[in-house]
């Protein structure tokens, strides 16, 4: 699991890849979780962004790939909550499970 951040959207920090790379990885994530991403620049290397808005609304088909220790970025304080179970209660336990659709 690479480094990134989770603020008004996630910020992948893929600056070793490259732009053709990055692409691909947006691609898959479009197709195969529906997020909303786009390439941004940092430094001048690509990173990719994806909207908080559309990492909420497919939390729930994240997770699962997500490991343990990454999952404080995404959940805060909750993280340590919530396994990978599919009837976890994650929706119950989070703190604004209003803004998260299943």
């Amino acid at each position: 699991m690479g480094d990134g951040t989770y603020n008004s959207g996630v910020r992948i920090q893929t600056e070793s890849f490259t732009l053709e790379d990055v692409v691909l990885i947006i691609n898959v994530l479009i197709i195969k979780f529906n997020l909303e991403c786009s390439i941004h620049y940092q430094r001048n290397y690509p990173i990719i962004y994806i909207k908080s808005k559309s990492i909420k609304k497919n939390l729930h088909n994240i997770l699962p790939f997500m490991c343990e220790e990454m999952k404080y970025k995404v959940l805060g304080k909750d993280a340590r909550k919530i396994k990978n179970t599919p009837h976890s209660g994650l929706f119950i336990n989070m703190a604004n499970s209003r803004d998260i659709q299943k």
